[in-house]
């Protein structure tokens, strides 16, 4: 329901959607710079343009490479000020995550909780409070796409973290840093 227009980049307007395994290639083409892989099912509001301001609010499910995470928060895409995201991973798989970070790759299972991305969409700063196997995790960092690839730093306070729960191979580990 609503109107959906791409002649003109992407415009909303009162758009309710209900979403069954959208492929996320078709908005790439439309908007190359967007990188988006995957499938999304789900339901996605939004009113406003990818050209200057758009709010939105989605409770999804993504699908890329085998793994599905889930998630629902609201949030506003502004031109200038970039994204402003908030949402709530349930959960969040780290093996898909790992399809667009390869760096993140040795990670297993999923974790919950809520999560903040804001910036620019090729340089985006990450607040969250993610609840794992491992334990919990207050992450802050930074996902980038350049033209070499994706790049990612950030700092995590943990307390007894078992990181053997997240990373197979490992022998027992607890790690406590803050």
């Amino acid at each position: 329901q609503g109107t959906f227009d791409v002649r003109d980049g992407f415009t909303a307007r009162n758009l309710r959607a209900d979403l069954d395994r959208l492929d996320l290639a078709v908005l790439s083409v439309l908007h190359p710079e967007l990188r988006m892989r995957g499938q999304v099912s789900g339901r996605v509001e939004a009113r406003g343009s990818m050209e200057r301001s758009d709010k939105f609010a989605a409770d999804i499910h993504h699908y890329l490479s085998g793994f599905t995470s889930s998630s629902n928060g609201d949030g506003v895409y502004d031109a200038d000020a970039g994204l402003d995201l908030r949402l709530n991973a349930r959960p969040l798989s780290f093996q898909e995550l790992a399809s667009a970070y390869p760096a993140l790759e040795r990670l297993r299972g999923d974790a919950r909780g809520p999560i903040r991305l804001y910036g620019a969409l090729d340089d985006l700063q990450v607040d969250a409070e993610l609840h794992t196997a491992a334990g919990l995790a207050k992450v802050k960092g930074r996902l980038q796409q350049t033209d070499g690839g994706p790049r990612y730093s950030g700092d995590a306070e943990i307390s007894a973290f078992q990181l053997d729960q997240l990373i197979a191979e490992l022998p027992a580990t607890m790690l406590s840093r803050t």
